[in-house]
């Protein structure tokens, strides 16, 4: 019915019909005017129920942003403060917790293909340790222990290892007379891949699944390494196995190292071999690993300490 029509009607009712009530009319304008009313409110509270749920989740948002710029090594390149000095002790120290949020929302609460930041929604303490060093002239030590986290890892297929609070453990020997030939023998992180167990000598908080997945954490025996000119250095290891203290097996690994350091990429490789106890048989294990290393990225790992980079 046309609006003029409708009003037409409504002139022509008698004075005692009864009134429509107020605030009720449909009249198009009208119904046009609430309408526009009615989205403005809409477009309101949810605007209003947007930004209630964002103060809500904004915040851990944040935190693990914070945690990510703190704990990224290029941040800790820029920053490295040289290790005190007790006399001719290096004295060092790592404190490194972390925060992880899943918004995927896990029940178990755990991020999956994750290793050393795999616990989610709650703060953890991942690392503790205080590093206390001396450089071999000729006689030298290096001692790494602490708890956290990282340490449960890395000896979680050694549980009785008699050094699980003790990252790394070396007495060095390098006598002038052997010309830069360096000899360690104790506990010490392999020498394969580009990651350390220590969060800030590496590439990223999370590290990768070959680190993970396909190479030893850290190893007893003896370690040498040998220079060949300025540029190249050669080396060879005899240790338990992977991940062990104490020697599962009869058996020795051995380890073949070379490097290349040159002023713009650096190359490194590692081949370990050895017996290993699998299921009760002793089966051989071989890994080889190669790493090719721009200067830039060289600079950043120099605080590796256990590494050669």
């Amino acid at each position: 019915m046309h609006h003029d029509e409708k009003h037409r009607i409504r002139k022509s009712q008698p004075t005692g019909a009864k009134e429509e009530p107020k605030g009720v009319s449909d009249d198009p304008t009208e119904l046009y005017r609430a309408a526009k009313r009615f989205r403005f409110f809409h477009r309101a509270l949810t605007c209003l129920d947007f930004l209630i749920h964002v103060e809500v989740r904004i915040p851990r948002f944040w935190i693990a942003l914070v945690v990510m710029v703190l704990s990224s090594p290029l941040l800790h390149a820029q920053y490295a403060v040289p290790p005190w000095k007790a006399g001719p002790v290096d004295v060092s120290g790592i404190l490194d917790g972390f925060y992880s949020e899943n918004f995927n929302h896990p029940d178990c609460r755990i991020n999956q293909l994750h290793n050393f930041d795999y616990y989610s929604a709650r703060p953890r303490l991942n690392m503790a340790e205080v590093g206390l060093s001396h450089d071999p002239a000729p006689l030298g030590f290096e001692i790494d222990f602490g708890l956290g986290d990282t340490y449960k890892l890395v000896h979680s297929t050694e549980p009785d290892s008699p050094l699980k609070n003790i990252l790394q453990l070396t007495v060095s020997l390098k006598p002038s007379a052997w010309h830069g030939v360096q000899v360690d023998f104790g506990k010490f992180q392999t020498s394969a891949g580009i990651e350390s167990a220590e969060t800030l000598s590496g590439w990223n908080y999370s590290r990768s699944i070959l680190f993970v997945y396909a190479q030893p954490n850290y190893h007893f025996g003896l370690r040498s390494t040998v220079p060949l000119g300025k540029r190249v250095e050669v080396g060879l290891q005899v240790v338990n196995g992977w991940n062990r203290v104490l020697d599962g097996n009869g058996g020795k690994t051995i380890a073949v190292t070379a490097d290349y350091k040159g002023p713009k990429l650096s190359w490194y490789n590692d081949y370990y071999i050895g017996p290993e106890r699998v299921d009760g048989a002793n089966l051989r294990r071989t890994l080889f690993d190669t790493t090719l290393v721009q200067a830039h990225a060289r600079r950043m790992l120099g605080r590796c300490r256990q590494k050669r980079y």
